[in-house]
């Protein structure tokens, strides 16, 4: 039933991230709703929710569904999320005791600097292999894109903290 509940909670939130946060751009740039939903599901509550398993699973499932739907090379965002949801996830859990809102916070901003650090270096490797063309890259616009990137996956936390804080108690109910 718990996984029921979180695969109609991606369907959701991915919809969403298609259909209506293209009208919401902020100098060209989208907050990752599922990156959001991904690290959230780290830290609250810790240790309850999703187990590691299932919060790959619903990293490699969001990640499969972005791609399907961007005009990356298949798979780097799949990558990316997993990448980046296992290193958030590493550092909550070794170096946290317990969490609370700006903690989410904190680990939104490292997970949203190592996605895009990570989606770049896999891009780079494809450049590197002559799988996909280099059509020139600016440095500058990047670091930027990545900061405001960074703070609107800040944003989403703090619009999405209280739902999905409601949503965990209340699949906390179901049992696996």
């Amino acid at each position: 039933m718990k996984f029921f509940f979180f695969s109609l909670l991606l369907f959701f939130l991915f919809i969403l991230q298609i259909s209506v946060l293209p009208f919401l751009l902020i100098f060209g740039v989208l907050p990752n709703l599922l990156l959001v939903a991904s690290i959230f599901f780290i830290f609250y509550p810790l240790g309850r929710g999703l187990d590691y398993r299932e919060l790959m699973a619903f990293s490699f499932a969001s990640g499969f569904l972005i791609d399907t739907y961007s005009g990356m090379p298949f798979g780097v965002v799949m990558l990316s999320f997993i990448l980046t949801v296992a290193l958030v996830h590493f550092l909550a859990y070794n170096f946290l005791e317990k969490a609370n809102f700006f903690m989410v916070c904190i680990g939104v901003l490292i997970g949203s600097i190592a996605y895009s650090i990570i989606s770049f270096g896999i891009l780079r490797l494809y450049i590197a292999f002559n799988l996909i063309s280099d059509l020139g890259f600016d440095y500058s616009v990047f670091f930027k894109v990545m900061l405001i990137f960074s703070v609107l996956n800040i944003g989403a936390v703090m619009v999405m903290h209280i739902p999905f804080k409601k949503f965990v108690i209340f699949t906390d109910k179901f049992k696996r």
